[in-house]
């Protein structure tokens, strides 16, 4: 975490002044520091890079996945060697998403690239591909000529990493601290550190102070959170510029997904007209700068790690309809 992008940081709680105490760096670059808020006393810590200012322990799916697969692993020898012992091409897209979880959290990063890579097109077809690529290229095209940006919900970092690519300092967020601390470590492979600054931070309480963000992307993050409208009203306090969401929706008579969503109570985002609203909710303005429409099957399941689920939808065949909107 570069010494400038620390010293933007206010109290997650209360959004008091930090004051950190900086106990390693390298280059500016502060690895291990901590801190207290100087109003509310709430403590927060500078992790391999990574600042971390929600608390660690919160529900984590990336560190709960991970386990999981870890100890099954453990438990059964022959799935651990059909998974690791043969070659890529040999497992479906799912396994070897599987497989890059193992390497990631083995550090080998450049395995797990490589599997990530050969997953990619064989979860999501060509359609996909083509319509999320464009929009994501879109989204950067957009940023820039900010001067920073706050990506929310970053995950895996795909638009994080295209964001550093075109020149566009980025600061990656997500409530998962094992995200972030690969995504850091990822990024360092990478020779990206100098663009990308990597924060555990709930987006329903983002530790910056109002109006102080210049602009905040997204790539599908609002899709992971079951009501977005908390985190839509918090970017619209701390962001003094447009915040970009990449996502998709699905067709009105698209019955089976859209039960699917409502059972898993994810229906704000459903569609583009339900996130409209819901950013309207929020005090945002939104504009469609771009659309595309993709057919999708149902992401393949595991079949070494038997019916393990990459993605929960769709459920059914479908139309998906991608967009890029800006909330202003």
């Amino acid at each position: 975490m570069h010494k400038p992008v620390l010293d933007r940081l206010v109290c997650a709680a209360c959004r008091g002044d930090v004051n950190w105490q900086v106990a390693a760096a390298e280059a500016g670059d502060v690895l291990s520091a901590t801190a207290a808020c100087a109003s509310c006393g709430a403590t927060y810590e500078v992790r391999d890079g990574v600042a971390i200012l929600a608390p660690f322990d919160a529900q984590d799916i990336w560190r709960d996945s991970t386990r999981g697969l870890a100890d099954a692993l453990a438990a059964e020898p022959a799935t651990r060697q059909a998974l690791m012992g043969v070659p890529l091409f040999d497992l479906n897209g799912a396994d070897l998403v599987f497989r890059a979880m193992v390497h990631e959290a083995r550090g080998e990063l450049a395995a797990a690239a490589q599997a990530i890579a050969t997953a990619d097109p064989l979860l999501y077809g060509a359609e996909q591909r083509a319509c999320r690529d464009a929009l994501l290229a879109a989204c950067v095209r957009h940023c820039a000529a900010s001067d920073w940006v706050l990506d929310v919900a970053s995950g895996r970092g795909t638009l994080v990493e295209l964001l550093a690519r075109a020149g566009i300092p980025v600061v990656a967020s997500d409530l998962s601290a094992v995200a972030m601390l690969r995504l850091r470590a990822r990024m360092a492979d990478a020779g990206l550190t100098d663009m990308v600054d990597c924060l555990v931070a709930d987006a329903a309480a983002l530790p910056f102070a109002d109006a102080s963000i210049p602009a905040a992307t997204t790539y599908v993050g609002l899709q992971n959170i079951p009501d977005p409208r908390p985190a839509l009203a918090e970017l619209r306090r701390a962001c003094n510029g447009a915040f970009r969401n990449v996502g998709y929706g699905y067709p009105p008579d698209d019955a089976a997904n859209r039960a699917a969503l409502t059972d898993l109570g994810f229906t704000a985002t459903a569609d583009l007209d339900s996130l409209s609203s819901a950013a309207a909710s929020a005090g945002w303005a939104t504009a469609v700068l771009e659309e595309c429409r993709s057919r999708a099957q149902p992401t393949p399941r595991g079949e070494v790690i038997a019916g393990g689920a990459v993605d929960a939808l769709p459920v059914s065949a479908t139309t998906l309809e991608w967009y890029l909107l800006e909330a202003s």
